[in-house]
């Protein structure tokens, strides 16, 4: 079967340019549209979009240089604006259903604390992928690490989600 790597929080595409293993296809979602120009020389799909848990727009909050945009405004680490920007958002699990009938796919969702709804989502959608990468960022959404731990514990108990979850 085919190959994806799809790449939730693509910032300046240093995840992509990094890759080792050749995939198939690149999909890379990143809404902030001053990182566009970081893609121009890669051979990816860049989609102008918010990985999210609808299809529509949402709330985006940009962040400085050195802490990641969100949309979620309860993130507590780094300082995002004070007023959001409207960006695209597509619904990521019922986006990967339709890709993991062509593709194995690796995911790497860096999301600044909204893979947490698109996780939930994932898993009741039941869309499951070959290979999970997520930075969790529970401590800095100001979720209670329990929280947390049990979403791990539903993850680690899907096998179907590859070899591991790497966090």
């Amino acid at each position: 079967m085919k190959t994806a790597f799809v790449d939730c929080g693509g910032y300046d595409g240093r995840t992509v340019r990094r890759l080792t293993k050749p995939y198939d296809k690149i999909y890379v979602f990143e809404p902030d549209a001053n990182m566009s120009s970081f893609y121009a020389d890669l051979n990816v799909e860049l989609i102008a979009k918010a990985a999210w848990v609808y299809n529509g727009s949402v709330d985006f909050y940009l962040g400085d240089n050195t802490q990641g945009s969100s949309v979620c405004k309860s993130k507590i680490t780094g300082k995002l604006s004070d007023t959001p920007i409207r960006v695209p958002c597509i619904d990521l699990s019922n986006w990967l259903a339709q890709l993991i009938t062509e593709y194995d796919v690796t995911l790497k969702l860096n999301v600044e604390g909204a893979e947490y709804g698109i996780l939930r989502k994932m898993l009741r959608d039941g869309v499951f992928v070959k290979r999970l990468i997520v930075a969790f960022h529970w401590d800095k959404i100001g979720m209670p690490e329990k929280v947390h731990l049990d979403l791990l514990d539903q993850l680690k108990t899907v096998e179907i989600w590859g070899p591991h979850v790497d966090v």
